[in-house]
């Protein structure tokens, strides 16, 4: 599944209801959501803290903090907090072990 910028995405292993991790490349930057809650947080960073976030190298303020059941809770140090299921944190991983949450190249001019 390729990602286009400005919509929201999730990964392709995600179930058949779409709850998951949900994603957009906007402009400059990336904003996380979750498809549960999607008139709750979003959380906004830029590509290179995203990339960093993906990778889990270099500076990133997101941050996701493992649950006690396999799930995550996602932030970036504020009050707004998202929370996966385990279910929901695997379809993620997997996506992006896919490659499905890599920004999209942009056109050099």
């Amino acid at each position: 599944m390729a990602a286009r910028p400005g919509r929201w995405f999730v990964s392709s292993f995600s179930s058949s209801d779409s709850t998951c991790v949900e994603v957009r490349f906007h402009g400059p930057r990336v904003d996380v959501r979750d498809t549960k809650d999607r008139t709750g947080p979003v959380l906004s960073v830029t590509r290179a803290e995203w990339t960093a976030f993906l990778t889990g190298s270099g500076t990133t303020p997101l941050a996701a903090e493992p649950t006690a059941d396999g799930g995550a809770v996602l932030h970036t140090g504020g009050p707004d907090r998202l929370h996966f299921t385990p279910a929901e944190w695997t379809a993620y991983r997997l996506g992006v072990e896919a490659g499905e949450f890599d920004p999209p190249h942009t056109a050099v001019a």
